[in-house]
């Protein structure tokens, strides 16, 4: 007797199903980690004025709080050992900044390298969201600009802010890519894979 074959949207819907629990459990795993960190006080949530940064290559700019990048290769730099998941720029800037750029140096690493480095997303008005995912880092710099030239007011940095536990499941940009097509091209394989190989008699 022959199995019944799954139909190819049965086999799309298996992936999706297999798709939405392996992230559900990716998510819990993530929030365990870091709810053991934040027990642990390896998680702080730190607000960090300009005045607390190491600035390069940022000079006074007219008004009060205003700077400007006197090179294309500004940077703020914050040193001190944490775990961390986040981090926001708020700052306003009077000309377009080209790439928002972090780098992070985790414990015993000497140089920042473009391995470890992650490009801001606009999140808010005056607010640009670097997201870690999770690193235990030693440093952290920040690249206000790319360009060179361009006159920026920084408000304030915030390492790890507070966030409602329940967006960690919700996916970003890059998650929402893989859920979305990853399912169709498994679903696609293992059709390809049926299709080739005949059906066990029981």
């Amino acid at each position: 007797m022959k199995r019944a074959a799954l139909r190819p949207a049965q086999r799309v819907a298996l992936c999706y199903m297999a798709a939405a629990a392996l992230w559900v459990l990716w998510c819990l795993v993530g929030s365990g980690i870091m709810l053991d960190h934040k027990l642990s006080g390896r998680m702080p949530t730190l607000t960090l004025a300009f005045e607390d940064l190491a600035a390069q290559s940022l000079v006074p700019y007219g008004e009060e709080g205003w700077y400007v990048s006197s090179d294309a290769d500004p940077h703020l730099t914050w040193q001190g050992e944490a775990y961390v998941e986040t981090v926001q720029l708020h700052a306003q800037y009077r000309l377009p900044p080209g790439g928002v750029a972090l780098y992070w140096r985790r414990p015993g690493q000497r140089d920042f390298t473009e391995k470890q480095k992650v490009y801001a997303r606009l999140t808010a008005p005056d607010e640009y969201t670097f997201t870690l995912g999770g690193e235990a880092v030693a440093a952290l710099r920040i690249d206000p600009d790319s360009l060179g030239g361009v006159p920026v007011r920084v408000q304030d940095v915030t390492v790890n802010p507070p966030r409602a536990w329940y967006l960690r499941f919700v996916p970003g940009g890059g998650a929402w890519v893989l859920l979305l097509f990853v399912p169709v091209f498994a679903a696609a394989v293992w059709q390809a894979l049926a299709a080739a190989l005949p059906l066990r008699r029981r």
